[in-house]
């Protein structure tokens, strides 16, 4: 719970097109591994949101892929 309002930081944060680019990778991790830690306490329907977010960052990630798959 800690992350989360971290989290929150630097998703709104990305809305600055100049540090976007730079955040855009931690951003991505952040939602991906809160989105892991959401699934494994049970918290489904938020873990999918976060992982969700996080796919749509980069689509391409084979563990967000497989996070994504996992918790549906």
């Amino acid at each position: 719970e800690e992350a989360l309002p971290h989290l929150e930081f630097a998703y709104h944060a990305t809305s600055l097109p100049t540090r976007r680019a730079q955040l855009l990778p931690y951003l991505h991790r952040a939602l991906s591994k809160t989105g892991q830690a959401l699934a494994k306490t049970g918290q489904s329907e938020e873990a999918l949101k976060r992982l969700i977010e996080a796919h749509e960052l980069k689509p391409d990630d084979p563990d967000t892929k497989a996070n994504l798959a996992a918790a549906h």
